[in-house]
């Protein structure tokens, strides 16, 4: 039986996962898929871990990928930990452990808005989700600011209070953050952040529907 030190597996790792110099490559989606996901909660994580696996190391491939080509997904999946894969990889992603995430957040605002929603309760939500499909479906993608304005509006026709409506549906169509950290394009004084604002055509993260076609669904319990 041959025997491998650590030494070799250190090896073996060093190439699969990309760090070796010899098996650098000059693509983002080759460089997630290597080591599955990329831990994305801290916005410079994801671009550190890819340049240290890129032949030539740079901010604007990934940014191409999440927000143009959209060939990498942001997803909040194991260890209610948000995480960027490749689009191919991100509907298993999404079935495996995405999906009980997204409930168990769903369950997290129902218990805040029936203690101090202002009115707003599961049906309210339940629009507010047919609603928000309904806009990504249309336009194709869309930011969770576009996305806000849009249903704000809306609601602001029916007479329900806007203040309570932007504040929720940004919980809902915003990326998850950290406590403590700066929104999606946008960094603190002195702390590292994506070049891309908010108010950017690039800084649009959210796919259509047609992305999770066969997987979106999030049970309510």
């Amino acid at each position: 039986m041959q025997h491998i030190t650590d030494e070799q597996r250190r090896i073996r790792l060093g190439r699969r996962h990309r760090l070796a110099p010899s098996a650098r490559t000059d693509s983002v989606v080759a460089v997630a898929d290597a080591v599955v996901a990329l831990h994305a909660t801290d916005s410079a994580t994801v671009f550190l871990s890819t340049c240290a696996r890129l032949i030539r190391a740079g901010i604007e491939p990934m940014e191409r990928a999440l927000y143009e080509d959209v060939s990498l997904v942001r997803l909040l999946s194991m260890r209610n930990t948000l995480f960027t894969v490749s689009k191919d990889l991100a509907p298993y992603v999404d079935a495996s452990n995405a999906r009980a995430v997204a409930a168990k957040e769903r369950r997290t605002l129902l218990k805040h808005l029936a203690e101090d929603g202002n009115g707003l309760d599961e049906a309210w939500l339940r629009a507010a989700e047919r609603e928000t499909l309904a806009v990504l479906d249309a336009r194709g993608r869309a930011s969770g600011s576009e996305i806000t304005c849009v249903l704000s509006c809306r609601v602001s026709r029916e007479t329900r209070q806007e203040s309570s409506w932007r504040d929720s549906v940004a919980q809902m169509a915003s990326p998850r953050q950290p406590s403590g950290s700066t929104p999606p394009g946008t960094a603190a004084p002195g702390s590292y952040g994506s070049r891309v604002k908010a108010n950017d055509p690039r800084s649009r993260w959210s796919t259509a529907p047609s992305l999770f076609r066969t997987t979106r669904s999030v049970s309510p319990s």
